[in-house]
């Protein structure tokens, strides 16, 4: 019997992770998540050191155009002040 390997498209979701080096102590890890109907979710986290700054997270539609945000910086683990914005119809 031979077993077939799992395809990648689990439930119609695809995801990547990349990290990012940008200053000596600055770390970006940016997962993008791209759905079945053709829309992304990106999630980036943003650290110096050990230490969570920033969460960035964003959607864009099928066509690669933006749609919404939200943007949350943190201080000793908690969320000091969040941004959101959303594409106007």
């Amino acid at each position: 019997m031979k077993i077939q390997p799992v395809q990648s498209p689990q439930f119609g979701l695809v995801r990547q992770t990349q990290i990012r080096y940008t200053a000596p102590y600055t770390k970006v890890i940016t997962d993008t998540v791209k759905l079945a109907n053709g829309k992304k979710a990106i999630f980036a986290s943003t650290y110096s050191g050990n230490t969570l700054e920033s969460k960035l997270t964003y959607l864009k539609d099928a066509a690669g155009q933006w749609v919404k945000s939200k943007l949350r910086y943190y201080k000793g683990g908690k969320v000091v002040k969040t941004l959101n914005s959303e594409k106007e119809v």
